[in-house]
């Protein structure tokens, strides 16, 4: 809580019309980035790959 700062602004998925639609593209661009973030695996530490997104299991869009 932030003194001044309504709460929904502090939970964007409050801020879309529809909750699903926020969480649909949340996972989308989480899932954009993993695939992007392959290319680098190689070169950062453990650390780095641990601070990665992750998406739950119930979440993970079906391969191609």
């Amino acid at each position: 809580k932030i003194e001044g700062v309504p709460d929904e602004v502090l939970d964007p998925q409050k801020t879309w019309p529809n909750p699903t639609d926020y969480t649909d593209q949340a996972v989308q661009l989480a899932v954009m980035f993993m695939e992007n973030f392959k290319k680098y695996e190689d070169e950062v530490s453990d650390a780095v790959k641990q601070a990665a997104p992750t998406i739950p299991v119930d979440k993970v869009p079906p391969k191609e």
